[in-house]
């Protein structure tokens, strides 16, 4: 193959003398050498030009269409592809109605179309719709078709640039049908595209209203851990939605199979990290609705376990983030006390480098400590130190709720004391004066609970030392 021509055969030759150089140079498509020798020696271009030539001839067609989906094998010939002009001549042919051209043509679509560029072809030529009805015609009963064109519709649901022109196109329905299939690629390939589709909020009501929802309940119970995976994360996603979580939430058993996954998962290695993360995220999301609360804390063993377990900074967050919209029950909330795991584990995570768990747990700190028990328990549990600490070095969300917290917790002498002695009075005297809002009502309550203790009566019982401090603490309260 040179670049003085190939045999002499043009684009006008006819359509026999066609089929037999197509025949030729798919042959020599079946091995890498054959391959490089097509991509680098100008064939393609030849292809293109002759197919373009014979576009009726199926023989000649199907066979240049063949040779393109085998270089495209090799994802180094994919430029060349592409620079010869192949991608239009396979978009050209997706309205095929020979069975053997269209699985040829979609089967190479299928092989290129992790390639950006190519993808951009295939929107630009208005492929999506031939694709769906490729999906939902009388081809879908040819299974090498469908599968080729289920899997292009995938790839192009799970890209940004190319979701709404799927969406736009009837695809999201098409897809919900895929996950129903009786196979498990398809349930995977399926899932995999709504998991990408459901990221987007505005997508969440139409998948639901496409059917989703009972294909995905029947997917949780997969054999697969990664359609469970696909699944999990689909609902993780559809229950940031206010109006599904409860629908979500109250669908029998489900809570239950999201608890099962996380305790055969408890190991958190690195392959069960990603269904772990989508369990706690979906668990969480339907714990934000009330109706749901009960429900969810059914598991609240399971998922302490999973929050003194983790070891990942993610998992850790998403599991507090539980916890918080459990704790704002207030029974729940007595239940969540009463647990020493869990309340040593929020003592640790209070104490985080990571801000973000650091909120999350202080948060669920404060709901807790609303608890008429809290304070004796999480005074013992030693929580009087690290809030103080946040005081003095956190951020002002994480100082106004640890403020918050101390005032909930410091009722009586013994606590007032505690904090006193960890020297809490400039920093609570600096955060009033340069605070506003919330952060200064915080630190008026907790102020005026403190100056409490240095009433006549009760200067009466301290002792020498007590007393100094007291009187320090009073000139500073007036000074404010």
């Amino acid at each position: 193959l040179g670049g003085g021509g190939l045999g002499g055969l043009g684009a006008d030759d006819t359509a026999d003398s066609a089929a037999n150089l197509m025949r030729g140079f798919k042959k020599l498509a079946l091995t890498s050498e054959g391959r490089l020798a097509l991509a680098m020696g100008g064939a393609l271009q030849l292809v293109t030009e002759v197919s373009r030539a014979h576009p009726t001839a199926s023989a000649v067609v199907e066979q240049a269409l063949r040779i393109v989906g085998n270089v495209a094998i090799d994802p180094e010939r994919e430029a060349t592809i592409v620079e010869s002009g192949c991608v239009q001549l396979l978009c050209a042919h997706l309205s095929a109605t020979d069975p053997a051209v269209l699985s040829a043509d979609a089967g190479a679509l299928a092989n290129l179309i992790s390639n950006p560029k190519v993808r951009s072809i295939i929107v630009a030529n208005g492929c999506i719709r031939p694709i769906c009805a490729i999906i939902s015609g009388p081809m879908q009963e040819k299974p090498e078709v469908y599968k080729h064109a289920s899997w292009l519709l995938t790839s192009l649901a799970v890209e940004h640039e190319s979701r709404a022109h799927v969406l736009a196109s009837g695809g999201l329905e098409l897809l919900v049908a895929h996950c129903a299939r009786d196979s498990q690629q398809f349930h995977e390939e399926g899932a995999w595209a709504l998991a990408n589709l459901s990221a987007d909020v505005r997508n969440a009501l139409p998948i639901v209203e496409a059917g989703a929802l009972e294909v995905l309940f029947r997917l949780m119970g997969s054999d697969s851990g990664s359609v469970q995976l696909q699944a999990t994360w689909v609902f993780a996603n559809l229950s940031v939605v206010d109006e599904l979580k409860s629908r979500i939430g109250a669908q029998p058993g489900f809570v239950e199979i999201l608890y099962a996954r996380l305790a055969a998962t408890s190991q958190d290695s690195d392959s069960h990290r990603p269904l772990r993360l989508q369990t706690i995220r979906t668990l969480a999301n339907l714990a934000v609705d009330s109706a749901n609360r009960s429900r969810v804390a059914v598991g609240l063993g399971v998922a302490v376990d999973a929050l003194i377990d983790s070891s990942r900074d993610e998992i850790s967050q998403a599991t507090l983030r539980l916890m918080v919209n459990l704790s704002y029950d207030t029974l729940i909330a007595a239940t969540m006390l009463r647990n020493g795991g869990l309340v040593r584990a929020l003592l640790e995570h209070a104490a985080s480098a990571s801000e973000a768990i650091q909120q999350e747990a202080v948060l669920c700190l404060v709901n807790l400590s609303l608890d008429d028990a809290s304070e004796s328990t999480l005074v013992a549990a030693g929580a009087l130190p690290p809030l103080v600490a946040i005081l003095r070095g956190g951020s002002p969300v994480l100082q106004e709720q640890a403020a918050w917290a101390l005032s909930n917790i410091t009722t009586t002498n013994d606590s007032k004391m505690r904090v006193i002695e960890l020297g809490a009075l400039h920093t609570l005297k600096g955060l009033h004066r340069s605070s506003t809002g919330q952060m200064r009502q915080a630190s008026t309550k907790i102020m005026t609970s403190l100056l409490a203790m240095v009433t006549p009566q009760s200067r009466k019982v301290q002792t020498k030392t007590n007393r100094t401090i007291f009187l320090f603490f009073f000139m500073i309260l007036i000074n404010i």
